[in-house]
């Protein structure tokens, strides 16, 4: 069955008049969401490390890294800036109507791609928008397609082989490349997928996905050069689906049925994060935060608290002793137990300072987290819910389900929370008029010419 061929011609024909208004809705929003991660991200060790190596390499000023003061090739500042955007784990997380288990960061990829090619080229918010939705189209509809084996057991971390494939449709659909070029692009992204789990709560994490952006751009400029590559290289036998499936269980009808019926990013779509560190812990703070505002307990006088989760532990949280902010990213234990000594979970909340606190460590020991054992080996996200049970000195008990919040359908960010979010972020780096431009900029971007005057601001 041919996959590639009609996706590429799904990614060469369709323009912003063919996106409905939802779509691009839900594109300006993630788009937004990721400016300000990404600027706070720039202030993080990972993503300084990686402009100090691009500005050495003294490439042709063309593309903004930002909050860095400097311009690069595009595809350097891609990767820079995709390391600031997953830095702090605090970007978007693209859902499934299933209970698929290959949640990944597809906006951290995307957008440093839109960015600096866009800038090179100096796109519209039209083209931004456009590319953005089909980049996260091709993405997603790949992961569908996926085994259930590829996040949980294989090792691999979605966002950088999925991502990669997705930054190629999009630099493609900005160099407006025709479908051969398109076909191309895809194929030689396909071979420069990577990106291992194991090295979850280290800076390899958000390098990740600015590799993947670096990648899908130089993809697509070898693809407009005449560089060629296997036109089936998605569904061939040793294609993309096979070789990052474990050769099974994979299903590549789904990466072309219905394309754009609806657009991915408008169902399932991505959910938006309310706090900066790995998805996977979300809904079990989700039902702490609600028995908080319940109930009156103090980290003090609880003996136990029991997180039931819809996976097989570890899968992310893989650090139940972290010595790091980074590995407290991925460790329940810290999260569980900063939400309760401080209340709430912040930025602030994931340094190594805060991490080595005596009177959030000692809760470690009294957090565990399981999965109901008759739900063993079962793909992840069923059920789709999180429990948490709080067990307190004084024989009380209280307990709260909530719904795993990256799995469809995903509650929407109003505009005042989404605002707030982003002048959280970006104040860390931005004068206050700046943030105050850029995000009429983003809240606008369908209206602009080009994004030079977002690049401006965003250089710093």
């Amino acid at each position: 069955m041919e996959i590639t061929k009609p996706l590429t011609q799904f990614i060469v024909k369709t323009d912003y008049q063919r996106l409905p208004p939802d779509a691009v809705a839900a594109a300006k929003r993630s788009i937004l969401d990721c400016v300000g991660v990404t600027v706070a991200g720039s202030l993080e060790p990972a993503g300084r490390l990686v402009a100090n190596l691009v500005k050495k390499m003294r490439c042709a000023p063309k593309a903004t890294v930002v909050g860095a003061g400097f311009r690069t090739s595009s595809d350097n500042a891609a990767l820079a800036n995709g390391t600031m955007a997953h830095a702090l784990d605090y970007d978007d997380v693209s859902t499934t109507e299933s209970m698929h288990p290959v949640p990944l960061h597809l906006t951290t990829v995307l957008f440093p791609v839109l960015l600096s090619l866009g800038e090179e080229l100096r796109a519209s918010g039209h083209d931004i928008i456009t590319a953005y939705v089909l980049g996260y189209e091709v993405a997603s509809r790949l992961a569908n397609a996926m085994s259930p084996d590829y996040g949980d057991h294989l090792g691999w971390h979605p966002t950088s082989p999925l991502g990669t494939i997705g930054a190629a449709a999009a630099a493609a659909k900005l160099l407006k490349l025709d479908e051969l070029q398109t076909t191309a692009a895809i194929g030689i992204a396909a071979s420069q997928a990577a990106g291992l789990r194991q090295n979850f709560g280290t800076m390899v994490k958000p390098f990740h996905a600015g590799n993947a952006a670096r990648s899908g751009i130089i993809s697509a400029l070898l693809a407009k050069d005449g560089f060629t590559a296997a036109p089936d290289t998605l569904e061939g036998q040793f294609g993309f689906c096979h070789a990052f499936s474990g050769g099974k269980d994979y299903d590549i009808r789904k990466i072309v049925e219905n394309l754009g019926k609806p657009f991915q990013v408008v169902s399932p779509g991505p959910a938006i994060k309310l706090y900066p560190c790995c998805g996977s812990s979300h809904g079990a703070l989700d039902a702490l935060f609600s028995l908080l505002q319940k109930h009156d307990i103090r980290a003090e006088k609880v003996r136990a608290l029991e997180v039931s989760v819809p996976f097989d532990p570890p899968r992310s949280l893989i650090y139940d002793n972290p010595k790091t902010g980074l590995e407290g990213k991925f460790s329940i234990q810290y999260c569980i137990a900063a939400a309760l000594v401080d209340r709430k979970l912040g930025l602030e909340t994931f340094t190594t300072e805060q991490i080595q606190r005596p009177e959030v460590r000692k809760l470690f020991d009294r957090i565990k987290m399981f999965r109901p054992l008759e739900m063993k080996e079962k793909p992840s996200w069923e059920p789709p819910e999180y429990v948490v049970t709080i067990k307190m000195y004084d024989g009380k008990t209280y307990s709260e389900q909530a719904k795993a919040p990256f799995i469809a359908p995903v509650q929407i960010l109003t505009r005042e929370k989404l605002a707030e979010k982003y002048r959280n972020c970006a104040s860390l780096v931005l004068s206050s008029s700046n943030v105050e431009e850029s995000l009429q900029l983003l809240e606008n971007l369908e209206k602009l010419k080009d994004i030079s005057r977002l690049s401006e601001i965003l250089i710093c």
